[in-house]
């Protein structure tokens, strides 16, 4: 399926060609059957699995549940991918920020329970809210990811949140702050972001 990826910028407007969808439900119900029949000691790449296949079906109800499905059987500290997984599809596709803060407080939290914090957990989260407005969460949220570490992305979002505010000089001092951490990386954003 990866030409299907290839030419789509947007997992959304997919199309998948209708011998392609067949194939689909088949290798669907053939993991099913595996799982059925107990086949494997442990599930997770079949539910992985089933997950990105009712993905390219456009099922993401189904997909959510075999990707928590999969969660549920692998250690906590090993899942941050599928987490990010999760995230996608409720933000991305479903374009559901609600579930999406749900799924990254989730993940801040076992991460913060295994002593494993990442300030991108913070980053993500802080953009979510950034997008919907919410600017004290954003403002904090993105602070949180400085108290782990000075990260241009963490520096880059409050400069944007004091755009927002029309406070320009707040806002040139956290650029200047990202330069600061990575020069490289800030005039990348720069040219490009």
């Amino acid at each position: 399926y990866a030409k299907y990826i290839a030419l789509s910028d947007d997992f959304k407007d997919l199309n998948i060609s209708a011998v392609d969808l067949k194939e689909l439900k088949n290798i669907q119900k053939n993991l099913q059957k595996i799982i059925d029949k107990k086949q494997f000691k442990n599930n997770y790449i079949i539910y992985k699995s089933l997950a990105f296949n009712y993905l390219f079906d456009k099922n993401t109800d189904k997909a959510i549940e075999f990707i928590k499905k999969a969660m549920n059987l692998w250690p906590k500290d090993k899942i941050a991918n599928d987490y990010y997984i999760l995230f996608s599809i409720h933000y991305f596709i479903n374009n559901d920020t609600i579930a999406a803060l749900s799924v990254i407080d989730e993940k801040i939290k076992y991460n913060s329970d295994l002593h494993l914090k990442k300030s991108g957990d913070y980053v993500l989260k802080g953009n979510v809210l950034l997008q919907k407005q919410d600017f004290m969460g954003a403002e904090k949220a993105y602070n949180d990811a400085l108290l782990i570490e000075q990260t241009t992305n963490a520096y880059l979002g409050l400069s944007i949140k004091h755009i927002w505010d029309k406070n320009f000089a707040e806002a040139n001092k956290y650029i200047n702050k990202a330069y600061d951490v990575d020069k490289e990386y800030y005039l990348t954003y720069a040219l490009f972001g």
